[in-house]
């Protein structure tokens, strides 16, 4: 999948059509790059033509929901191949079901912008060349890999703001307006002036007046699905949505396809099984553009209950995001200029819509299955304000959060993880914005292979979220258990920190010395619980705890 000449060419002239995104393909990232008013912006990649930046791409999901400026776009897909083997909880057979939800766990932490680099002589003179053979071939018809701003890509023009008398509208809509098909597409027709509008109404009224049919998933009975059931019943498994959004938008005069394929729903499986899924594409302004009104409905909960929580994402997705969840049967819709097989797909690492939403970039080429002896490390960064936490479950059951520890320095998070047997587990990535209360939201999922473990007693120490909000690097000792009546050297960096101390179980202060913008100091501990806290504002002489040994 080594981008081409006639790749990087089609993809480039199709950005100076639209003037607005150039994409480049490459083994490992697909990479898209904005035209400023002024000319070209490139940031450079080892071996590459340069790119904007990264948000990879997830499983069911995929997003960005605030508005920002087209120079801070960053798209970033891993392309990897690897060996796929193990299996997760089963999927009904013929649908893959709805995507789970959000988790309330407790906090982690944030994260920064990037720097923009140039691109050098040679970088120049390629993009040069590049551009006056775009110009010499206006005649191409190939399909964009990534849409334009105009076209209401959710990266650049949210719905959520751009729709807001529509969703209004619909929304104060008396529920007989649904009653009949022709009378439902009359209504919504006229709530816009052109097919991103018309294919947005309806995207919305399903998200606010179907629910995903629960009963039927888990069963295998789901009854009938032709849109006029559907209609009547206000409920459906993917099918049912996907062959109701048709239905209208063929009588809104709108040019739409039904797409069937697998994806990676509730219950998908690293082995290779997948649930059937369905889902649609509508041409809008010329160019294909691909909608999930199911996955943009809602999700399920941890009870496995349908959650009714429209998702803008889901709705003109770019093609290199929905390619990580959605596997069409036939290649031509992934609607991209290489497309990937489906050992490729299965490899993709899974990342929600909320990791795009986050900024959060992968800085390690991973795929959906990590293999490691006991220990695991991972890079991410992000552009973004976030606060960010993860997990580890075995057979279904949550492990001890000494197990997982994440350091933040700068714009970039260390994550690690200590597997304690051999086996399989999955580690989960949660993110939220640094100062929005309430719960987190999944942001990517790994199947971890561990292939000795690391003991029982193994873990790291008891992490608070002041820890990552307040930016601790570099702590040691980096063992929860510490040997009772045994001197431990304690190190580690606090920025902006007045004073930094350590609580011993009978209630003892130990103070630690500050060397340049490091923290030292000494201690051989009683048994029990031992607290290392700082101090940031003397003025009220509180301390706050940063992470907890147990002293044995």
């Amino acid at each position: 999948m080594a981008p081409t000449d006639a790749v990087k060419f089609q993809l480039l002239f199709d950005t100076l059509r639209h003037r607005r995104i150039v994409v480049s393909v490459t083994p490992n990232r697909l990479f898209a790059q904005p035209f400023c008013q002024k000319g070209l912006t490139f940031f450079s990649p080892p071996g590459d033509l340069g790119r904007i930046g990264h948000r990879g791409t997830r499983a069911r999901r995929c997003c960005q929901t605030r508005p920002i400026d087209i120079h801070d776009v960053r798209v970033c897909l891993p392309m990897l191949s690897a060996t796929i083997n193990g299996t997760r909880r089963k999927p009904h057979p013929r649908q893959s079901g709805p995507r789970p939800g959000r988790f309330d766990i407790r906090s982690r932490k944030p994260m920064t912008p990037l720097v923009h680099q140039r691109p050098d002589r040679a970088g120049w003179l390629i993009i040069v060349s590049l551009i006056l053979l775009a110009l010499a071939a206006i005649g191409s018809t190939q399909p964009l890999l990534a849409a334009s701003a105009d076209v209401g890509d959710p990266l650049l023009i949210p719905p959520d703001a751009h729709y807001v008398p529509l969703r209004q509208a619909i929304d104060a809509a008396p529920p007989r307006v649904g009653d009949d098909l022709d009378a439902l597409a009359t209504f919504l027709g006229g709530l816009a002036n052109d097919d991103r509008g018309r294919a947005y109404a309806i995207y919305y009224w399903l998200s606010k007046n179907i629910a995903y049919d629960t009963k039927g998933f888990f069963s295998g009975e789901f009854g009938s699905l032709t849109p006029e059931s559907v209609l009547q019943r206000r409920e459906a498994v993917c099918s049912g949505y996907s062959r109701l959004f048709q239905a209208l938008a063929t009588r809104m005069g709108l040019d739409s396809r039904e797409v069937s394929g697998v994806s990676k729903g509730y219950g998908w499986s690293t082995d290779g099984t997948l649930g059937d899924h369905a889902w649609n594409a509508v041409r809008i302004d010329g160019q294909w553009r691909l909608i999930d009104a199911t996955w943009g409905a809602g999700h399920l909960d941890e009870q496995n209950r349908f959650v009714r929580a429209t998702n803008d994402f889901y709705f003109l997705t770019p093609p290199e995001r929905f390619i990580v969840n959605h596997l069409p049967k036939d290649p031509a819709w992934q609607l991209l200029p290489a497309p990937i097989s489906h050992a490729e797909f299965l490899a993709l690492p899974n990342l929600a819509p909320a990791f795009f939403a986050s900024g959060l970039e992968l800085l390690d080429n991973v795929g959906a299955v990590l293999q490691t002896r006991k220990q695991l490390s991972l890079a991410l960064r992000s552009n973004q304000d976030v606060v960010t936490a993860m997990s580890l479950e075995r057979n279904g059951r949550k492990l001890p959060e000494q197990h997982s520890f994440i350091e933040r320095d700068g714009d970039r998070f260390h994550l690690q993880a200590l597997l304690p047997m051999p086996g399989r587990y999955e580690l989960r990535l949660f993110v939220k914005p640094a100062e929005a209360p309430g719960p987190y939201n999944q942001a990517a999922s790994f199947i971890v292979e561990a292939s000795t473990g690391a003991g029982g007693k193994a873990g790291f120490p008891q992490q608070t979220s002041t820890y990552q909000t307040r930016r601790v690097t570099g702590l040691a000792p980096l063992a929860y258990h510490l040997p009772a009546g045994q001197p431990q050297h304690f190190d580690l960096r606090v920025p902006r920190a007045a004073a930094v101390a350590l609580l011993d179980s009978t209630g003892q202060w130990h103070q630690l010395t500050a060397a340049e913008d490091r923290w030292r100091g000494n201690l051989a501990a009683p048994t029990g619980p031992l607290k290392l806290l700082a101090q940031f504002d003397p003025a009220n002489n509180s301390y706050d705890v940063l992470v907890i040994y147990q002293v044995e």
